[in-house]
């Protein structure tokens, strides 16, 4: 009798708990406590940091997500009941990852709705903010940030019991901006001759977008399908904050180049000797853009040591028309004794077209 009294009252204590909320160190007594679990995909260009990482996710690349979880098919922040968390994935699509907390289905097997924001903000000195409404929500981006966004799926207690767990695939929203430098030997040109001229690169900025100043440094994602429109969904945060950072490496990794890869940090760009070869120096997450044939679609200000002191400014136009979110532009600059050309490619992580200018 007292032991049949003991497993009524643990019962009693287990149906009290919401499904985040079993006591620590108890064990589920039957199969309604299913542990919500997610799997995840992401492009060949990550960010299991603060700033991008080439390869897919697995154990050496894992990537850390701000997931939202919700009862209700409506909003995700005010429109429902929210409870907010993270995840650590660590293989694309191959396994199936928990909460930070354990997080379990609805016993009576009614859905619930998952979406997935990065970066983590955990920790981060910049934070996931609320929208318009519960549909979005916001973040301002500092240049080393790689933002992405998984969209909406629904899972319930009786997929998971079955091995049907659902995918947060997650895009990137912003545009990676790599700065490669060069010292242009023709005409008999030496690198020292060159280096001698220009001194190093002190700074590199991006002072305008499509020929408007103050560039837009905060994205507004709609959680339900993980969009952020170019034309609309990107603002000014106050001052713009977007910085460059450097970064290493001649290629992106492609069939049949696995040597001289892109590597990124999150130290800030700072001085450094115009390279004899073709070299990344720096690269920033910025805003994407609409890019049109005859605008000046990005404008740079570089300045070196021999340069001006208000530096100078160098247009960058893609003649690949298009929206570049999700995509990378690589821009070279070739310093010359008196002049700069500047050379760009854009593309959905492979190779694309080619602009050229020449700045005095």
């Amino acid at each position: 009798m007292k032991q049949s009294l003991v497993s009524v009252l643990l019962l009693a204590t287990l149906a009290g708990c919401t499904q985040g909320e079993l006591p620590e160190g108890r064990t589920p007594l039957n199969e309604d406590l299913v542990e919500i679990r997610l799997k995840s995909v992401a492009g060949p260009l990550e960010a299991h940091t603060r700033a991008p990482f080439i390869g897919e996710i697995g154990a050496d690349n894992q990537l850390t997500a701000k997931v939202l979880l919700s009862k209700t098919a409506g909003g995700f922040v005010s429109g429902g009941t929210i409870t907010p968390g993270k995840m650590v994935f660590a293989a694309n699509r191959a396994n199936t990852e928990l909460w930070n907390t354990k997080n379990y289905y609805p016993a009576d097997d009614s859905p619930v709705f998952l979406c997935g924001l990065h970066p983590d903000d955990t920790d981060a000195a910049t934070k996931w903010a609320e929208g318009t409404d519960g549909s979005t929500m916001t973040y301002v981006f500092d240049g080393k940030t790689d933002v992405m966004a998984a969209g909406k799926v629904e899972s319930k207690k009786s997929e998971a019991q079955s091995g049907t767990y659902k995918e947060l695939a997650f895009k990137h929203l912003l545009t990676n901006l790599i700065i490669k430098a060069e010292a242009d030997l023709t005409g008999g040109m030496t690198l020292a001759q060159v280096q001698a001229a220009w001194g190093d690169i002190t700074s590199i900025g991006l002072i305008r977008v499509n020929g408007t100043a103050g560039p837009k440094n905060k994205v507004t994602v709609t959680l339900n399908d993980a969009t952020a429109a170019t034309s609309s969904a990107f603002s000014a945060d106050g001052t713009y904050g977007v910085g460059f950072y450097r970064m290493s490496g001649k290629n992106f990794p492609k069939t049949g180049v696995t040597t001289d890869l892109f590597s990124f940090t999150d130290d800030a760009f700072s001085s450094t000797a115009i390279p004899s070869v073709s070299e990344a120096v720096a690269y920033s997450m910025v805003v994407p853009i609409v890019s049109a044939d005859g605008t000046d679609d990005f404008t740079l200000l570089v300045k070196t040591t021999n340069s001006v002191s208000a530096g100078i400014e160098v247009p960058v136009n893609l003649k690949t028309a298009g929206d570049t979110q999700g995509q990378y532009c690589i821009v070279t600059l070739k310093f010359r004794n008196t002049t700069i050309h500047a050379s760009a490619s854009v593309a959905d992580w492979t190779e694309g077209g080619t602009a050229d200018e020449i700045v005095q």
